[in-house]
């Protein structure tokens, strides 16, 4: 039934608690911010970092910035190889390309950062498309799924297509349009 699906990678097909919530807890810690119970900062796996930033440390726009530096210094270094992958997700992946199935990882996470993770697992050659953020911050968070399939170019159909996401959520996704440059709700 469904031709093409995207996967987040955080909570999807990684277990990233670990390096996600040590860099957090880096970036906090250039600000004073300790943290001593690090599940605390499970708030920042899945949503862009600038969100949680703000949200639920009341970080200014310049805050988030330089934290987000912060963060991607550990992140960088450390924080991406403290990670591993769900039990099963290589032959789940396997048998869906086996099955001729188009994957594409869709994340919030920057794209260099998940290339690197998907390499590094043995992942990457699984999927037909990776779409994430730059490092420059200048794609946002609504941008990632309707970047995934407009650079992927493929024939988007709603009724084909399954989003999947760490939040527990498999979903269609909605119609795409490349003449509105967005998404339609």
């Amino acid at each position: 039934m469904y031709q093409t699906i995207l996967f987040d990678l955080d909570g999807t097909l990684t277990n990233s608690e670990l390096g996600i919530t040590n860099s957090a807890a880096y970036a906090l810690g250039k600000y004073g911010i300790q943290v001593p119970d690090k599940k605390a900062l499970r708030v920042f796996i899945g949503p862009p970092l600038q969100e949680s930033f703000e949200r639920f440390y009341g970080f200014s726009k310049e805050e988030c910035l330089k934290a987000i530096d912060y963060y991607h210094e550990y992140f960088s270094e450390k924080g991406l190889y403290e990670n591993e992958v769900y039990l099963g997700v290589p032959d789940l992946l396997a048998s869906l390309k086996q099955a001729g199935k188009q994957l594409i990882v869709d994340t919030s996470k920057p794209e260099e950062f998940s290339i690197q993770i998907l390499k590094h697992f043995g992942l990457y050659d699984y999927f037909d498309f990776v779409a994430g953020a730059t490092m420059d911050r200048k794609r946002s968070k609504n941008y990632f799924f309707f970047h995934s399939l407009v650079s992927f170019d493929f024939n988007y159909d709603y009724y084909t297509t399954l989003h999947t996401s760490g939040a527990g959520k498999i979903r269609k996704s909605p119609p795409a349009t490349k003449s509105t440059g967005g998404l339609v709700e």
